[in-house]
């Protein structure tokens, strides 16, 4: 948000709660809510001046604007990615909208081995759970490379598209948890869940990659 959408909406809200908009508060405020989206503090000051009887301090605007904190948005980001898990499996590549994911997980080992987890029973998912929310709240908290943030490649080495073998094009996956930086990416939708996820048991044999290649490319058409 820029301060010049930001000073507008702050001078109606002190106006509603006939407040003076000093130099001192107008900065406090801005502090606070600089990194916010338009939309966002929009949202807050709407609902401040429908909802407050007085001036609501930065908190009681950060919670009117239904801004997420890192651990809420850890939370979903989790939820998210078992979908992701059970949906797609390990073959195919993976793109999330937040990008804190894609780096949470390329420091776990990336997509495949991060699937592996799971195949250990709701013991080891338990400790996969706290390591990922672990590792997102620290990662989630900074600025995510370019480099870190990028897509994650799965086991497939290659699908068919059009009758050509092209390198794989990963899946992309809205997420509730992105930062306003990552949202507004042109993203597919995450296709419909299977009733049991692919198992990793060890190197895929060649004719196994070749049939999981011609399933991608029916489920594209």
């Amino acid at each position: 948000m820029r301060n010049e959408e930001f000073e507008p909406l702050m001078r109606v809200l002190c106006a509603t709660f006939k407040r003076e908009p000093s130099t001192d508060l107008l900065l406090a405020y801005w502090m606070v809510f600089e990194k916010f989206s338009i939309d966002d503090f929009t949202r807050s000051v709407k609902r401040a001046i429908a909802e407050c009887k007085f001036m609501p301090v930065p908190a009681e605007l950060i919670s009117l604007s239904g801004h997420l904190g890192v651990s809420e948005r850890a939370v979903l980001a989790w939820t998210r990615v078992l979908r992701a898990v059970s949906t797609c499996g390990p073959y195919k590549a993976i793109d999330f909208e937040d990008r804190a994911i894609n780096a949470v997980i390329r420091n776990m080992g990336g997509w495949p081995t991060f699937c592996a987890l799971f195949d250990h029973g709701p013991e080891d998912e338990k400790w996969t759970r706290k390591d990922f929310i672990k590792t997102y709240e620290s990662i989630a908290g900074r600025n995510v490379g370019d480099e870190e943030g990028k897509s994650l490649g799965g086991m497939s080495t290659g699908q068919i598209l059009r009758g050509e073998l092209v390198a794989p094009i990963p899946v992309a996956i809205e997420c509730d948890s992105a930062s306003d930086r990552d949202k507004g990416r042109s993203l597919e939708h995450l296709p419909s869940p299977y009733e049991h996820k692919p198992q990793i048991t060890g190197p895929v044999p060649v004719a196994d990659q070749l049939a999981q290649l011609a399933i991608e490319d029916r489920g594209a058409v």
